[in-house]
């Protein structure tokens, strides 16, 4: 997955400077505008992720603070999204960094809170920077580019991408991010009907 630690200095930058917004809420994107950019996982549609919301499973609540980062053309037509979370915990990403949250503290720093964007409690590689047809490289590294503005803004330690694409990977290693590579098992069913041919 991909990483980047960010400087705690804090930048009076306005977020919304190049078309990027933050949306709190998907619903406040709408399911219209949410799927008619590139999705090729149905975790990543509009459908699972406003349906983890409206549950509560994610919440302020929770520890999930939905800030997802939204960019518009001049026609406020919706160009790229990044689902996003402000997190003061690491539970429910299927990654675990915790000891680096223990190495900040020793420090006497603070890892928490940090923007993660993932499919919350789901351990699936999928697009994170979600992209409309046809969008050119300069808008797609605009995207990239305004989660360090985030990060920066709104005083957190890091911002991480997990279980992204490799291409993705491409992108955000142009503007410095740092990768991060760990293993994941995976079971993989090969032709069994059911259960009972397998215990």
């Amino acid at each position: 997955f991909i990483l980047k630690k960010f400087s705690k200095q804090l930048r009076k930058k306005n977020i919304t400077s190049n078309k990027i917004t933050i949306e709190e809420s998907a619903s406040n994107i709408g399911i219209h505008e949410w799927n008619k950019l590139k999705i090729e996982n149905p975790f990543m549609s509009y459908e699972f992720i406003s349906s983890l919301e409206i549950s509560g499973c994610v919440s302020e609540n929770t520890g999930w603070n939905a800030q997802h980062v939204t960019m518009k053309d001049d026609e406020n037509k919706i160009l790229g999204i990044i689902p996003s979370y402000i997190k003061e915990h690491s539970y429910g990403e299927y990654v675990f960094d915790q000891s680096w949250a223990e190495f900040y503290d020793k420090l006497g720093l603070n890892y928490y809170p940090k923007l993660q964007s993932c499919i919350p409690f789901t351990p699936v590689t999928s697009r994170k920077l979600l992209l409309s047809e046809g969008i050119d490289d300069v808008n797609a590294n605009t995207l990239a580019a305004s989660i360090k503005d985030i990060v920066n803004d709104k005083g957190l330690s890091s911002a991480h991408l997990t279980f992204c694409t490799k291409d993705e990977v491409d992108i955000l290693q142009r503007h410095n991010f740092l990768q991060r590579t760990s293993q994941q098992f995976r079971w993989e069913n090969s032709g069994r009907e059911s259960y009972f041919f397998i215990l």
